[in-house]
């Protein structure tokens, strides 16, 4: 059994896309909310969390968009999104913007580039669509026989 190189076309995709923009905007807003800092969890804490947000973010697209130009394109515009994220924080009085931030940003969107081309999570969308869509694109593969 060998695996694809590139995942089929996504049948649903307006909505996983409209899934990740409404992941973009939710990460905008906690991003933004004044929180209160959380004393127990370590200093380092919030950069793992950057690079997980962004590993998602990033694999979400990835899966979408494929072929190496949209691979950069999405990794550069999940970038740019992780540093405007950045410099709006330092907009706000209860939050900063930190260079580590926005490399723990860059170290997500590197892992999921790498979790994506080279795991079947690439695969990800495409098999729930086929457990969401169980007989699309069958109709089109059966041919029945004409009868007289």
């Amino acid at each position: 059994m060998t695996l694809e190189k590139s995942p089929p076309t996504l049948q649903l995709r307006k909505l996983w896309l409209m899934l990740g923009y409404l992941f973009a905007a939710i990460i905008v807003a906690l991003s933004l909310y004044p929180f209160a800092p959380i004393d127990y969890l370590p200093k380092w804490s919030d950069k793992v969390e950057h690079g997980l947000v962004h590993l998602a973010l990033a694999g979400w697209f990835l899966q979408i968009y494929h072929g190496q130009r949209h691979w950069l394109l999405v990794s550069l515009a999940c970038l740019a999104f992780g540093g405007t994220i950045e410099l709006m924080q330092m907009l706000t009085p209860t939050r900063s913007a930190e260079w580590l931030d926005f490399a723990a940003d860059g170290a997500g969107i590197l892992a999921a580039g790498v979790l994506i081309a080279a795991t079947p999570l690439r695969f990800l969308l495409a098999g729930l669509e086929a457990r969401l869509l169980p007989h699309a694109g069958s109709e089109k593969s059966q041919v029945s026989p004409s009868r007289p």
